[in-house]
């Protein structure tokens, strides 16, 4: 379902002072939504709740994760909830322990579901998206998993998988329909709406440029500003109205449709 399994580059966990400058960079900012999140488990991280804590005492309107939610027992449900944290976004891609099993070698069904379950029993809690990536294996799950969280969650969220503009091999074309071989696109929004950070600073083109292959900046160096308004990113959007993605490695192979308009 994404990189992880292949990626090459450093692993680590953003340090305090690198987290503590980037969120003082964000205070005052049209900033939408901060996920700390990015090809790794967030509860991984000690200082997770620290890390909510500090974003929302800088004013910032909404903060997140993206979870597979085995390690979301209650005590660390709670914290994450009491430091503020606005949204959990779920993998959870079987309504099934056989076909979860399946999906998401050992991880517990069991262990995943009663945490979710004691999360939405929270008051107050976040907003919790729960979303299943389609696939064979599962796709005769969606009506069970609709049906034991339907207006539970805040949000369901049922997608296919994509093939990490062309790094990651996925299963038949017919449960990715999304992805178009066409050049015939308009200027991909992911240049405009969003910046990513990895753990050591360095800022990828995209979400979906796992190996950092192609970085626009480096954030332990720059401030946040310089990058989204530098000479990098800038040369590349100006590709995408020139309507020459082509010329850009990672966009070349890139056939995920729905971030082209």
């Amino acid at each position: 379902m994404c990189g992880h399994r292949t990626m090459r580059r450093a692993q680590g966990v953003m340090a305090w002072p690198l987290y503590q400058r980037l969120i003082a960079q964000l205070r005052g900012t049209p900033v939408e939504t901060v996920l700390l999140s990015g090809f790794g488990e967030p509860l991984c991280d000690p200082d997770l709740v620290r890390r909510v804590a500090a974003a929302k005492a800088a004013g910032l309107p909404r903060v997140g994760i993206v979870t597979n939610a085995a390690l979301l027992a209650p005590p660390a449900a709670g914290a994450l909830a009491a430091a503020g944290l606005d949204l959990v976004h779920v993998s959870l891609d079987g309504a099934s322990a056989a076909t979860y099993g399946r999906l998401r070698p050992g991880l517990d069904f069991d262990i995943v579901t009663a945490n979710l379950d004691y999360l939405l029993g929270l008051r107050p809690r976040p907003a919790v998206h729960i979303q299943m990536t389609l696939f064979e294996e599962n796709r005769r799950d969606a009506r069970l998993l609709e049906r034991r969280w339907r207006g539970r969650a805040e949000r369901l969220i049922f997608r296919q998988a994509q093939d990490w503009a062309g790094q990651v091999d996925i299963p038949a074309p017919a449960y990715s329909p999304h992805l178009r071989d066409s050049d015939a696109v308009p200027p991909c929004r992911y240049l405009w709406n969003q910046i990513n950070i990895y753990w050591d600073g360095t800022v990828p083109l995209c979400c979906l440029d796992f190996e950092a292959a192609q970085p626009v900046g480096d954030a332990a160096r720059q401030t946040l500003a310089d990058i989204w308004q530098g000479p990098a990113l800038q040369a590349i959007r100006g590709r995408h109205q020139e309507g020459r993605r082509g010329e850009v490695p990672l966009c070349r192979g890139c056939r995920y449709f729905p971030v082209w308009w």
